[in-house]
């Protein structure tokens, strides 16, 4: 009876280590997150982000925050790196002539989303997430405009390249950086058991 005793409480000891609960967590944050993908892109192509009849997120929603990204790459792309560009409708024309379109689907809104539901659905204090998730907000468009001056760079310099580096380099990029505040908020701001906030 004891052998049994010593096992469970072996069993119980591990469950509750920090490694497990470590484990648990990146479970609980692939879940949502593949969660929200999908449900996103069924909502965004089957229901025109529709919740019932109505229109949650509008085309002009799409289009201002893809308007910011262009501004803001443009900036970057002329004013700090010194690229000549000519521009219509949203798309940087280079010397080369490649040239980068930013559609709705580069505005960034499918990841505001995912983060604001991330968290929301993660356990935390709301003092902290009151701030918490609007900084994230910002890390993602500052990830965003980012990605659009590293192809901006790659369209100049290694546009062989470019839609290995647009789907498999900066399209990730979102998700490391998503993940990355996410661990800052388990690390520091989640409440459990073990540390109070």
């Amino acid at each position: 009876m004891k052998i049994f005793y010593d096992i469970k409480k072996e069993v119980d000891d591990y469950l509750s280590s920090k490694k497990i609960l470590v484990v648990k967590d990146v479970l609980i944050f692939i879940i949502i997150t593949l969660t929200i993908h999908f449900l996103y892109r069924f909502w965004a192509n089957k229901l025109d982000h529709r919740i019932f009849g109505l229109q949650i997120i509008t085309p002009a929603i799409f289009n201002f925050f893809k308007h910011q990204l262009f501004l803001a790459s443009l900036w970057v792309d002329v004013h700090l790196l010194g690229y000549q560009i000519k521009t219509a409708n949203d798309t940087l024309f280079f010397t080369n002539n490649g040239y980068i379109s930013i559609t709705a689907g580069c505005s960034g809104v499918k990841q505001f989303l995912q983060w604001i539901l991330l968290m929301l659905l993660f356990p935390g204090q709301w003092k902290h997430k009151a701030w918490f998730i609007p900084a994230g907000l910002i890390m993602i468009y500052l990830t965003n405009i980012f990605r659009i001056v590293g192809l901006s760079y790659i369209t100049l310099h290694h546009p062989d390249i470019w839609h290995f580096s647009h789907d498999n380099i900066f399209r990730p990029l979102f998700y490391v950086v998503i993940f990355s505040m996410w661990v800052l908020w388990v690390e520091k701001f989640k409440t459990n058991k073990n540390k109070k906030v």
